[in-house]
């Protein structure tokens, strides 16, 4: 075997399923040359302390570490209330993560906080998860002597409670996003802290939000961006000055439509290198002193002038009647009313079903998958 070529060698363990590249890997010192950068591109880590330290030793051996390219923390729902309580887990998680810079290759990490089933109140039983979330940021992108150097590509962040702390502060922070050029970020909902209807993560998307979606080293590089939301967000994010010169792939899930945000035009602004996008439960905004641009003209509008674009979702939100498509923002939330739904739901399907024959067309066309 081996006198074989390398490249047909490489060829074999392609084809090797993950689960048993270990057993492959045990096989020869050459076996385990090939199969070791494989095993080691992507590290999965959860909130359990074996797995926290496993991760640990990872980073702290140097023949596997300049094989990781991807880091992916995902929280396990499941153990999460034994992690908010356990110091071991959060200290040994931390310290791993304050190493990420060290990972020469490493290009992408992903890092997923637990989803929260309900809307989460200041000063209640959730400062727990704040507190663990804002503990590893910190140990990712905190501070240091000399400063951390992450050179990080694509970069998710999925969850995010909306809490202002230090670390979203901070210049490290920013730094993180220096390079990326594909960002997804998701920011749970929260109540203030008296608990009424006012949702106070309207100033983190105001804030933490717009200021690194509109880095400049940011516009620069972005290829793909997702911005997340549970609620819809209003007049609170701004895409009127925002361009993305090199943008292909786009994102946005429950962001108002009005001339406020901008949202419409920060799509057209990149007819000629948008080919992705997905809209989930997007609504247009039913306020305002000007008659509100409704979705058969938005969706008309983006078959004229989209012209390199190949995929298209478009994802509405449903009550048991029809779907919801517009919003009145009332008490600082966006509420639907039938009327508003009613009033164009036939010119609205048939505009978006125009939009969506003409792009598959254009898929068709250009042999796109």
């Amino acid at each position: 075997m081996p006198s074989l070529p390398i490249e047909l060698l490489n060829a074999i363990v392609d084809q090797v399923p993950p689960d048993e590249l270990y057993n492959f890997r045990a096989a020869s010192k050459l076996f385990n040359d090939i199969a070791t950068p494989r095993i080691f591109r992507c590290i999965g880590v959860t909130n359990t302390l074996i797995s926290a330290k496993a991760f640990g030793n990872v980073v702290k051996c140097q023949n596997i570490m300049e094989h990781v390219r991807e880091v992916r923390y995902v929280e396990n729902e499941d153990d999460s209330a034994l992690v908010y309580n356990d110091e071991d887990v959060l200290q040994s998680l931390c310290s791993t993560f304050s190493y990420l810079d060290q990972i020469p290759a490493l290009d992408t990490l992903t890092v997923v906080f637990e989803p929260l089933g309900h809307f989460i109140v200041r000063g209640s039983s959730e400062t727990p998860r704040l507190d663990h979330q804002t503990a590893i940021l910190t140990a990712i992108a905190g501070p240091s002597c000399p400063p951390k150097k992450l050179n990080l590509r694509t970069l998710t962040l999925n969850n995010l409670i909306p809490v202002i702390e230090d670390i979203h502060k901070s210049s490290s922070f920013f730094a993180l996003f220096q390079r990326v050029t594909v960002l997804r970020l998701t920011i749970l909902p929260e109540l203030d802290i008296e608990g009424d209807s006012l949702f106070s993560s309207d100033y983190f998307w105001r804030k933490t939000t717009r200021d690194v979606v509109g880095l400049p080293a940011l516009a620069s590089n972005l290829t793909s961006l997702a911005l997340c939301s549970r609620v819809d967000v209003g007049p609170v994010l701004f895409f009127l000055n925002l361009t993305y010169p090199c943008l292909t792939s786009l994102t946005l899930q429950s962001i108002i439509f009005n001339p406020v945000v901008g949202t419409r035009d920060f799509i057209r602004r990149h007819c000629r290198t948008l080919t992705d996008l997905e809209l989930v439960r997007c609504k247009i905004s039913m306020d305002g002193n000007t008659p509100p641009k409704l979705w058969a003209e938005v969706w008309d509008s983006f078959a004229e002038e989209l012209g390199a674009l190949v995929h298209l979702r478009v994802e509405l939100e449903m009550n048991p009647a029809h779907a919801l498509r517009y919003a009145r923002q009332v008490g600082g939330m966006f509420l639907c009313y039938d009327d508003d739904q009613k009033a164009n739901a036939g010119g609205d399907s048939e505009a978006l079903e125009r939009l969506r024959e003409v792009v598959a067309v254009r898929r068709h066309s250009l042999g796109a998958v």
